[in-house]
């Protein structure tokens, strides 16, 4: 195949730009960096991109583990496009960082503003439906800019931002002992199937989250019974997942290669 596009996505926002990207490039692999945590890479792809949400200022923690096994070193075109909600930040620039320790850079970055959906500070905000549709028209210019291999990147590594992310990283893998489950769940197990990186396993017919939890907030959002909370302010809140990712979408492009 001539490209490669890896990404990482809770609630589809990432999915879906790395589905269109993809599908304008035609000749493209997707790859899920959730669902694999390595990736033999054969150094055959005329593109390889990454599309990822950006979380406190910075990269997921998986994003950065997956980026910094891979061997790019064979790879003629590296692009990013980072979709945020609350503020871009570092997204791209934090690649950047982990680019450079491996020797390489970017050669084209993008922020992309999309509805958030961290339901921990917020609900489905009422801009999500104006942001959704200037985000469906940026994509096809993104797509076509990479198509080109145009050469162009936003913002460097913010030393700043790169503290925030680092303190959020080692807090947030044990967030999810602090998740609740109430006797709304029905034990159908969309939470353990949808989870990204195999966090959450089902004993008997209630969901048990394990120690890597990237607070992508997949299980929070597309539960069909809102039966997931921590504390009580998640409680209510208007759900948000992309309108073109369903969560049988996600639970098969998530699946192990």
């Amino acid at each position: 195949m001539a490209n490669i596009v890896f990404y990482f996505s809770g609630t589809g926002n990432s999915l879906v730009v790395a589905r269109c990207i993809a599908a304008a490039l035609e000749d493209c692999r997707l790859v899920s960096m959730g669902a694999n945590e390595t990736f033999a890479f054969d150094r055959s792809y005329e593109r390889v991109g990454f599309v990822y949400p950006v979380y406190y200022a910075g990269l997921p923690e998986r994003v950065m583990d997956f980026v910094g096994r891979l061997n790019l070193s064979g790879a003629p075109y590296l692009f990013s496009v980072a979709t945020y909600g609350a503020g871009s930040s570092n997204g791209v620039g934090a690649l950047q960082g982990v680019l450079k320790k491996k020797g390489r850079r970017l050669d084209y970055g993008e922020n992309l503003v999309m509805p958030g959906n961290y339901l921990f500070l917020y609900g489905r905000k009422p801009v999500a439906d104006r942001q959704l549709a200037e985000a469906r028209a940026r994509i096809p210019e993104i797509a076509a800019a990479i198509g080109r291999k145009d050469r162009r990147t936003v913002g460097g590594n913010n030393p700043f931002y790169s503290l925030l992310s680092r303190y959020f990283v080692r807090t947030v893998r044990q967030s999810a002992r602090k998740y609740t489950v109430d006797d709304g769940c029905n034990g159908c197990s969309l939470c353990s199937r949808i989870c990204p990186v195999g966090n959450i396993e089902m004993a008997g017919e209630r969901p048990v989250f394990g120690p890597g939890c990237q607070q992508c907030m997949a299980c929070f959002q597309f539960c069909p019974k809102e039966a997931i909370a921590r504390g009580k302010g998640t409680r209510g809140r208007a759900r948000y997942t992309h309108p073109e990712a369903t969560a049988q979408m996600l639970m098969e492009c998530n699946s192990r290669l």
